[in-house]
Formats: structure tokens, sequence, C-alpha cells
């Protein structure tokens, strides 16, 4: 019932003047995150006025991401027929956009690379969003470039000095690599500290060396049963202690990434 009274009071915006057009109806709807309503409202003009044009799939694109139903929203875009709409850059930059919200910055990166855009801002915008995808991607050099094109279209020298204190940051860390994490964890817990898991190395170092203790004793005692079960307990924990050491470079890795990728976003405000 909400809901119908809600819509009936913007049904009655279309009684207005021509300020009140379909498309303000929407926009106003949009602004007001009233993704449902206005996601009805664009298929009640698509069903009845056989409106599609690029600016109103737009809008419902907009709707798709706002309702969290990107996925849906790229499969209807690639399921248009509609050439004007597939050829808008409007409409491509905001599945470029999905794309890159749904962490698959592949193909945000192909979708932006293949948008024609003549405002500044829009340009700016586009290099951002490729220099973070190629962030995320581990390809650097080009994050670097893409960052330096949008810097250009930048008259906030605020927002581009932050811009390139963190691409700075980002050059100067040199990732920590797995094959040596693996290789130090031959002795117990090298790889833990060398991650920067110092307690988690610790740990290693102790448990190994206890289940190691056991399994000689057990033997020198001639308990070979003992021996076994023990000796079984620390190769399996010894190489679960290299793995845990890789898995933990890549993750301290990630962190920073992502860390940085957030950092990025926030100054430049693309989100």
């Amino acid at each position: 019932l909400a809901v119908f009274h809600h819509y009936r009071h913007y049904e009655g915006l279309r009684l207005l003047p021509s300020v009140c057009e379909e498309i303000i109806i929407q926009q106003t709807l949009i602004n007001n995150h009233d993704y449902n309503l206005a996601m009805l409202e664009i298929e009640r003009l698509s069903y009845f006025d056989k409106e599609n044009s690029p600016s109103t799939y737009l809008q419902k694109l907009i709707c798709y991401e706002g309702l969290e139903r990107m996925e849906e929203g790229i499969f209807d875009f690639y399921a248009q027929k509609d050439l004007n709409i597939c050829n808008d850059n409007r409409v491509k930059f905001q599945v470029s956009k999905m794309f890159y919200r749904l962490n698959n910055y592949s193909e945000a990166e192909k979708l932006f690379s293949k948008i024609n855009l003549t405002e500044q801002d829009s340009i700016r915008r586009r290099h951002l969003y490729l220099g973070l995808s190629n962030l995320k991607m581990g390809y650097l050099d080009n994050c670097v470039q893409h960052f330096e094109a949008a810097n250009q279209f930048n008259t906030n020298e605020q927002i581009v000095n932050k811009t390139n204190e963190v691409i700075s940051s980002i050059i100067a860390r040199k990732p920590k690599s797995k094959v040596l994490a693996g290789i130090l964890s031959i002795f117990p817990g090298g790889g833990y500290w060398y991650a920067g898991h110092k307690s988690s190395a610790i740990t290693s170092f102790i448990v190994n060396s206890l289940l190691g203790f056991a399994t000689y004793t057990s033997i020198k005692s001639r308990n070979y049963g003992v021996a076994g079960i023990m000796g079984l307990l620390n190769i399996g924990f010894y190489f679960g202690n290299i793995s845990g050491a890789i898995k933990s470079v890549q993750r301290a890795n990630e962190s920073f990434i992502n860390d940085k990728q957030k950092a990025l976003e926030q100054i430049n405000g693309i989100y």
C-alpha cells in the first residue's frame, strides 16, 4: 500500500506541465533512490509508449546498479538489439562501471577502452577506471599511464597531488615474493616472519619443534606407533606451514592494493 501511494504521488507529476516530463520523473525517482519505482516507470514507458531511447535505457542501467542487480543489467545490455543503445557512449560507460563494481576488471578495461568521449570530466573518469582496473590486474605501468592522463583533465591541484602520493607509494613498495616465502618456510615459521605475521611464525616454529621432538623421542623409546602418528602430524603441519606462508604473502599484497584502490577512489570521487 505504501509503495502504491508513493507511486501514485509520482503519477500525479505526469499531470503537471512539461517540466515534469517522463525523463524528469525517472530522474526524480532515481535521485530519491526509489530504484524499484523508477524501474517500473521505465518498463511502463517501454511497454506502452515503445520508448527505447539511449537516455531512458541509461536510467534503467542506473536502476540495476542501485538495486545491486548488476549482472542482470549487463545481461540486458548484451541482449539489446537496438544499435543506438549499444553504441551509445553513456550506456557503454555505465556497463563498464558495472563490470568494475563486480570486480570483473578485465571486461571493464576492455569496454572502457572502446569508449570515445568528448567531455573532459568523462575522459578523466574513464582514465581513472582504466587505471584502477589495471592496478587490480597487476599492470602497474598501464595504471600509472592512465592516472597521469586523468590528472591532465583535473584542475584541482590538491586532488592531483594526493593521487600522485598514492601512486608513488604503490611504485615504491616492492611486492613480497610468494616463492621466497615458500623457500624461507623450509625453516618452520620463516615464511610467516617474512610475510609480517610474527605471532604465526613463532607458533609454527614451536609446534613443528614439539612434534619433531615427540617423533624423535618415540622412535628412541621404540614406540613406533606413536612415532608414526607424530611424524605424520609433523609432516602435515610442516607443509601446511609452507602453504600458509605463501597464502599470507598473497593476502598481504592483495590487502595493500585494495587499500590503495579505495584511497584512489575516495580521493577522486569516482563512486
